[in-house]
């Protein structure tokens, strides 16, 4: 699945340097927020989300999860005038997770 979002993360931006658009792809993990912890909750019988994120996040490559703040650092990033000429790339906010 990583190896066909990044083809079209790639393609799409090709397809659309000539109208000067730039797109980026942001790939995260598991944050630990109120929601996640409700829904792996409710989907996983006799252990509490906020348990299960718990061993997750002691388990990271970074030893956390990944916070909403990690991300919306990354997100101004590439949406800012630092990152005017980047395109066609994949930021891995994941603390490691998916590599």
């Amino acid at each position: 699945m990583q190896r066909r979002l990044r083809r079209v993360t790639k393609g799409l931006a090709r397809a659309l340097l000539a109208d000067k658009i730039r797109v980026n792809r942001v790939t995260v993990g598991w944050v630990p927020t109120e929601g996640e912890i409700e829904l792996r909750s409710r989907h996983m019988p006799g252990n509490s989300g906020r348990e299960f994120l718990e061993k997750v996040s002691a388990a990271a490559p970074l030893g956390r999860l990944e916070s909403v703040e990690d991300i919306a650092a990354g997100v101004a990033y590439l949406v800012s005038d630092a990152a005017s000429h980047v395109t066609g790339y994949e930021l891995d906010i994941s603390g490691g997770l998916w590599i």
